[in-house]
């Protein structure tokens, strides 16, 4: 990862899910996927650590009788 310029973290969405970030450190083409799958473990094990549960779609259905 590159030191300049320095990585910038926004706020895209706030959803049913949760908080969308948009997390862009920068780094060299050769090293962009490795910077990429580092960053995305980096997220997920701090959030872990705070308490933060992982996202996941939660789903209602509800029974209703039919009329006759």
């Amino acid at each position: 990862m590159l030191a300049e310029p320095a990585p910038t973290v926004e706020i895209l969405d706030f959803n049913e899910l949760g908080t969308l970030l948009c997390v862009r450190p920068h780094c060299h083409t050769d090293n962009y996927w490795q910077v990429y799958f580092d960053t995305n473990k980096a997220i997920a094990a701090t959030f872990a650590a705070a308490g933060y549960p992982p996202p996941f779609n939660v789903e209602r259905e509800e029974l209703v009788p039919l009329k006759k």
